[in-house]
C-alpha cells in the first residue's frame, strides 16, 4: 500500500507538471471557450482541452442531435428518404469524445452533489443499468 501511495503522489506530480504548459499553450488561442468549458462541473483542465481539440468543427453540424451522435452519445438512426430503418452501427463517431464526456459525468457525479438525485433516479429504473 505504501508503494502504491508514493507511485500516486510521483505521478501526481508529473502530471501536474505537465498540465500547466499545456493549459498556459491553449489559453492565448481558445481562452473564451475554454473558461466556458471549466464552468461546466466535472470538467477539468486537461478535459476541457481535449474537448476543444475535439470539437474543432462543432459548427458544421445544424442540429444539436448531430453533434450528439458524432459524440458516440447516442445510437445513430439509419434512414433512407425519410423513413427509418433501424439503428446504424455502434463505432461512428469519436471514441475520445464518448470517453470525455463519460468521464465528465463521472467525476460531476463524485463531486457534486446536485447531481446525486439525477443518479439514484436512475439507478431504481429497472431493466439494464444505465446509471
Amino acid at each position: 500500500m505504501a508503494v502504491a501511495l508514493a507511485l500516486i503522489d510521483a505521478s501526481d506530480r508529473l502530471l501536474t507538471a505537465l498540465d500547466l504548459p499545456s493549459v498556459q499553450s491553449a489559453q492565448p488561442h481558445d481562452a473564451h471557450p475554454f473558461y466556458c468549458l471549466r464552468s461546466v462541473p466535472g470538467v477539468g483542465k486537461l478535459l476541457a482541452l481535449g474537448l476543444l481539440d475535439a470539437l474543432p468543427a462543432i459548427h458544421r453540424f445544424p442540429r444539436v442531435h448531430e453533434v450528439v451522435s458524432s459524440c458516440r452519445l447516442v445510437q445513430w438512426a439509419q434512414a433512407s428518404a425519410g423513413k427509418r430503418s433501424g439503428t446504424s452501427g455502434t463505432k461512428i463517431g469519436h471514441a475520445s469524445l464518448q470517453w470525455a464526456f463519460a468521464e465528465a459525468a463521472a467525476l460531476c457525479l463524485r463531486h457534486h452533489p446536485q447531481a446525486q438525485p439525477s443518479l439514484a433516479q436512475r439507478e431504481k429504473k429497472p431493466g439494464q443499468g444505465h446509471a
